[in-house]
């Protein structure tokens, strides 16, 4: 239960940086 849990927290927080890096190339160009 509690590394189900620990995953899904660091999966999130994967998809944001996702979301911020890709801003971040948009911003560049």
């Amino acid at each position: 239960m509690r590394t189900m849990l620990k995953g899904k927290i660091h999966r999130a927080r994967v998809t944001q940086v996702d979301v911020d890096y890709e801003g971040s190339i948009t911003i560049d160009k």
